[in-house]
């Protein structure tokens, strides 16, 4: 069985070198220790031996195409409200509830899928999510009030809030350590690549002379760019199905035979196949009796008691500082949506050189000084260049947020924690949503302020997290 042992003892042994598969590998001498030894192998040094290679390249083509079908559907709210406007006689104060109903439903979700990830597995959870994202995001697009329409984005923010997390621990638990950073980088830059589509769609669809009616019931072009933009989370589930469940949640389930297969798996995929096979005599074939799986009727109880765990002693601090810096994040995330490309490269180069915290801190302080330039703004053109600026910064927070976030907590507590933070994130954007307006009525200083403070208030705070670079993922 493979060991679960100390971070500093699964550690021991490897030498930061350039290896054949890509990144660090162990040295040649622990490696032959390693497959002469009866002993069982760490977890961490057997995804090492499995290689890094086209698997992980297939494995962020599709968790990336599932971060981006989330976005288009987050986004795709935005495009749909001034045309449903007219055809649903909406007032302002109706389409402010949309909005906010869906990230209701994402803080929901995160909650509700994030224990279940942790109870049923990675694989499963990410695509139940992903069908409901689609289902209901689909359905939506037969809305013909504002009824029908605010609860049926409300479910589909439900399946939404649920992949965001979800996706994010099951990638990083196919991922060597050394690997992390980088590839945590490029699957948040497809988040972007969501952006792009979803406009792309609405440019393309919304403008054509499409008015289809039946009695009183009507289906024109922002109803179908709507069920279009439900497609992508469609897609994402299918391709799922090629592949495996998460080994690391395998082994924390004592499923070792299914564990040994997705490994395998992976190393075939990679042509590391005679790595792992020399291994096999260290590796325990027995599979353990499986933890009983409780009821879907103890599932709340479940969840409660995890959302509990989260404030033990051992994670108390971590949970706190990740909920204050997401909730900090997400209050300014409507200020600027553009201009990542350039922070989203410069963290893939740069997140496993210089640390998630080092870049979490200087971006979200950086971010919060350039908010108070806003006053000074004079001209359309300065104002694109401090709101490229504020985009190509900040998003160096969100990319290091979704690092610290995946690594800092338990394989038993994961998605858990990364659901409960997402939904204080949400909370933050629903606040925003509603406060700024009346901020703004009183005087405009104060959205300024309050952003600004935030985003250094969320800098200061990550200092209190313990840095994960470099160092094994329990």
């Amino acid at each position: 069985m493979y060991a679960e042992e100390s971070t500093r003892q699964r550690g021991e042994g490897l030498q930061h070198r350039p290896s054949d598969a890509g990144g660090f590998d162990l040295s040649l001498q622990k490696k032959q220790q390693l497959l002469e030894n009866d002993a069982p192998i760490p977890y961490e040094q057997v995804i090492t031996l499995a290689g890094f290679g086209r698997f992980h390249y297939w494995l962020l083509l599709v968790c990336g195409w599932a971060n981006a079908s989330d976005a288009i559907e987050v986004l795709c709210v935005s495009f749909l409200l001034p045309f449903a406007e007219c055809d649903l006689k909406l007032v302002s104060s109706e389409k402010g509830l949309i909005t906010s109903f869906t990230f209701l439903g994402m803080m929901i979700g995160g909650l509700v899928w994030g224990v279940l990830s942790d109870s049923r597995g990675r694989k499963f959870t990410l695509q139940i999510a992903l069908l409901v994202n689609s289902l209901f995001g689909f359905l939506s697009s037969f809305s013909q009030n504002f009824t029908s329409l605010l609860i049926l984005r409300l479910l589909s923010g439900i399946g939404v809030g649920g992949s965001i997390p979800v996706v994010w621990s099951y990638f990083g638990e196919f991922l060597p350590k050394n690997r992390r950073g980088a590839m945590f980088s490029a699957l948040a830059s497809f988040w972007m690549m969501g952006n792009i589509v979803v406009a792309a769609l609405a440019w393309l669809i919304i403008p054509q002379p499409i008015d289809w009616s039946i009695g009183s019931f009507q289906y024109n072009s922002w109803r179908l760019f709507v069920a279009v933009c439900s497609l992508p989370s469609l897609i994402a589930m299918l391709l799922l199905f090629k592949l495996p469940e998460s080994p690391k949640f395998l082994l924390e389930r004592g499923r070792m035979i299914e564990c040994r297969s997705a490994l395998q798996r992976i190393s075939r995929i990679n042509k590391t196949v005679a790595n792992l096979e020399s291994a096999d005599s260290c590796i325990n074939t027995s599979e353990p009796k499986e933890r009983s799986r409780k009821p879907l009727s103890l599932l709340f109880k479940d969840g409660i008691a995890q959302i509990v765990a989260l404030f033990l002693p051992a994670w108390r601090i971590r949970s706190i500082v990740l909920s204050v810096t997401t909730f900090c994040l997400f209050v300014d995330s409507l200020l600027s949506a553009a201009s990542s490309l350039p922070g989203n490269i410069l963290t893939i180069l740069l997140m496993d050189r210089c640390g998630r915290r080092a870049i979490m801190v200087a971006s979200m302080v950086i971010s919060g000084g350039a908010v108070f330039l806003i006053p000074v703004i004079n001209s359309k053109i300065s104002g694109v260049i401090l709101s490229c600026f504020f985009g190509g910064v900040s998003v160096l927070s969100f990319n290091a947020l979704d690092c610290l976030s995946t690594e800092l907590f338990p394989t038993s507590l994961r998605s858990t924690a990364l659901g409960f933070t997402c939904g204080i994130g949400r909370i933050g954007a629903i606040l925003g949503n509603m406060a700024f307006g009346l901020m703004v009525d009183i005087n405009c200083a104060i959205p300024i302020v309050t952003v600004s403070s935030l985003l250094v208030i969320g800098g200061i705070v990550t200092l209190k997290l313990p840095e994960p670079t470099g160092k094994d993922i329990d």
